[in-house]
């Protein structure tokens, strides 16, 4: 088990409160491992009467997780975009939307991992960024912004396949706040929606909290000029500009499915620089702001804030009765402590400076998006392999579909 040293606990009882300038002087911007982010959000009111303009899946489990989604999109009269690849296969996404009715659905086929249109990122160079079973969360979320911007959208609902339970109300109520919000999330409270490590925490730390997060978001599509780059935690860093603008916020909370988050403790080291660098960066926005973004002296102290945080958490864990968990937190604890003994102060600062590139070049990339005004053009426009399966049309006849192999589409305005 990787323990860290007196010198470097030492380090961090400092660095709670202060973080060295480069002239040595302590400035006042706290290196904190925050339990919770909660101060960092504001409380949405109901501003607004707008409706919620579409549902955007990450479908990765076979076809009937999204069944949920699709029930909500008919329940609001929204049309659901299911991308889907890894288990989700499109024709069983096809036939599920079919026999719930009564919704307008997009399937998306996705497991040929193309770059569908979407612009190379610096942030995808990272090495360290993409280790393990990363997925492709990022460039769903990325093409269903863009799909949402085409279609002329204001609002964008995304949902992970593995989220249910929310409250229709809370749904509209979030939608209403994005007159003074650039986006709204639905925390998975139950079963809780964190990194591994944070997962080890709560079982001897009550206070570890849940921040909001892609699996269930509601995005002002119109105004939103960020992305999710390819890393753990990467809608933290789609947020982190309007956390800092104050424009994000929660409402209610919403159901994620039960995993043992234990059971491959290789993940934990996976996951273990997105986590760095997601927890720092929004750690920082406590007292401070990303223009300049945190110096390398903040990430140094940030990095023996995190041993120590891993440390404390391996030393409640061997101190507390965990009998009844399924898998044993330390072996993932021991990863994750040797992984972030690997991380550099000086990785995390390039890392923050190609995403803030990065950010301009998405910003001029959607700049130049046209507005097409319908779904269907919209996927029209990106080629992308699509059925759509449509609510039935006033005088009987089903309206048209548009097939992987032909891309034949409906008629545009």
């Amino acid at each position: 088990m990787t323990v860290p040293s007196a010198d470097l606990r030492a380090g961090w009882k400092r660095s709670a409160d202060e973080v060295p300038g480069p002239d040595g002087a302590a400035s006042q911007i706290s290196t904190r491992h925050y339990s919770t982010h909660a101060s960092v959000l504001s409380r949405p009111s109901v501003t607004g009467r707008d409706r919620l303009d579409g549902i955007v899946v990450s479908a990765a489990r076979p076809a009937a997780y999204s069944a949920p989604a699709l029930r909500l999109g008919a329940d609001l009269g929204v049309a659901v975009v299911l991308m889907c690849s890894h288990k989700a296969n499109p024709d069983d996404a096809v036939a599920l939307a079919e026999s719930i009715g009564n919704v307008e659905a997009v399937v998306i086929d996705l497991s040929a991992g193309s770059d569908v249109g979407l612009p190379r990122f610096r942030t995808s160079a990272f090495r360290q960024a993409r280790q393990g079973a990363l997925g492709d969360l990022s460039r769903k979320r990325n093409l269903g912004l863009l799909l949402g911007k085409l279609a002329g959208w204001r609002s964008l609902l995304f949902l992970d396949d593995d989220i249910y339970g929310w409250d229709l109300a809370n749904v509209e109520h979030a939608v209403t706040a994005l007159d003074r919000h650039t986006a709204v999330g639905m925390p998975a409270l139950s079963y809780p929606d964190n990194s591994i490590v944070c997962h080890a925490h709560r079982l001897v730390e009550p206070t570890q909290d849940v921040f909001v997060s892609g699996s269930a978001l509601i995005v002002d599509v119109q105004r939103a000029d960020t992305f999710f780059p390819e890393i753990y935690n990467e809608d933290w860093l789609f947020l982190a500009p309007y956390v800092e603008q104050g424009r994000v916020g929660a409402v209610g909370s919403v159901t994620q499915l039960q995993y043992d988050p234990f059971a491959k403790p290789r993940r934990a080291a996976d996951q273990e620089f997105g986590d760095v660098l997601a927890e720092g960066l929004m750690g920082y926005l406590h007292t401070g702001s990303l223009n300049p973004p945190p110096p390398i002296e903040y990430w140094v102290a940030f990095l023996e804030a995190r041993a120590a945080f891993i440390e404390e958490t391996m030393v409640g864990c061997l101190r507390a009765s965990l009998d009844g968990k399924a898998s044993s937190p330390l072996p993932a604890l021991d990863e994750a402590a040797r992984a972030c003994s690997e991380l550099s102060a000086a990785s995390l600062v390039d890392y923050v400076d190609a995403w803030l590139a990065d950010l301009g070049s998405w910003r001029t990339f959607v700049s130049e998006l046209p507005s097409l005004g319908r779904l269907d053009s919209a996927v029209h426009g990106l080629e992308l392999p699509a059925v759509t399966v449509s609510r039935p049309r006033d005088d009987g006849r089903s309206a048209p579909r548009f097939g992987r192999a032909s891309r034949e589409m409906a008629a545009a305005p």
